[in-house]
C-alpha cells in the first residue's frame, strides 16, 4: 500500500493544559454571573405568585359578596404569612364563626416570603358588601417581601396588592411608599 500524501494526512491535536484551564475559567466566571441572576428570577416568580395568590383570594371574595348577597370577609390564618380564608359573614360580627360557610382558603406562605398588612395590623381582615365594595374607606396594601437574595433597596424583589374601597383589587411591582417595610 502506497503511503497517504501528507497533505491528506489528519492531524491529531490535544487540547493543552493552558486551553483547558482558560476554558474553564471562562466557565466558572459566566456560571458566576449567573447564578445571582437565576436566583433573582426565581425569588421574583415566588413573589408574583403569591401576589396573584393573594390577589385572586380577594377578588373570589369580592364576587361571592356580590352573587350570594352576603358580607364575606378574608382573615388572615393567624397572620398572613400563615394565609387567609374566605367566609360568609351570616350573623354581621366580622368574625369566621365555627358555623359561617368557608368559601376559600390559602395555606402558609414560603418562609421567604413576608406578607405585612401596614394598613391593617398583622391580624385584621377584610370585610366586602354586598355590592362587591370594600368596607373601608381607606385604600388597603398588602405588602409581599423577600427575604432572601434582596439588596438594599431593591424594590424588584416586593410586591403590592392593592385594595380600592370599591373592592378593586390589583398587583404592584414593588413596595411604593412602604419600601423601608421590606427592608426592615
Amino acid at each position: 500500500m502506497p503511503p497517504i500524501p501528507r497533505s491528506l494526512r489528519r492531524h491529531q491535536r490535544a487540547y493543552t493544559a493552558l486551553e483547558l484551564l482558560t476554558s474553564v475559567s471562562i466557565l466558572a466566571i459566566a456560571a458566576a454571573l449567573a447564578v445571582p441572576s437565576i436566583l433573582s428570577l426565581r425569588e421574583s416568580s415566588a413573589l408574583t405568585g403569591r401576589a396573584n395568590e393573594l390577589l385572586a383570594q380577594l377578588q373570589s371574595a369580592r364576587q361571592w359578596a356580590v352573587q350570594l348577597q352576603r358580607p364575606v370577609l378574608v382573615l388572615p390564618a393567624g397572620d398572613w404569612d400563615q394565609g387567609a380564608i374566605a367566609v360568609v359573614d351570616q350573623n354581621g360580627n366580622q368574625q369566621a364563626d365555627p358555623d359561617e360557610r368557608r368559601l376559600r382558603a390559602t395555606g402558609p406562605v414560603d418562609t421567604a416570603i413576608r406578607t405585612l398588612a401596614p394598613d391593617l395590623g398583622a391580624n385584621s381582615g377584610l370585610r366586602f358588601r354586598m355590592d362587591g365594595s370594600y368596607a373601608g374607606n381607606v385604600t388597603i396594601n398588602l405588602l409581599l417581601c423577600s427575604n432572601r437574595y434582596t439588596l438594599d433597596g431593591d424594590e424588584t424583589q416586593s410586591r403590592r396588592v392593592r385594595l380600592s374601597p370599591s373592592g378593586r383589587a390589583e398587583v404592584l411591582a414593588g413596595s411604593g411608599a412602604y419600601a423601608g417595610l421590606c427592608q426592615s
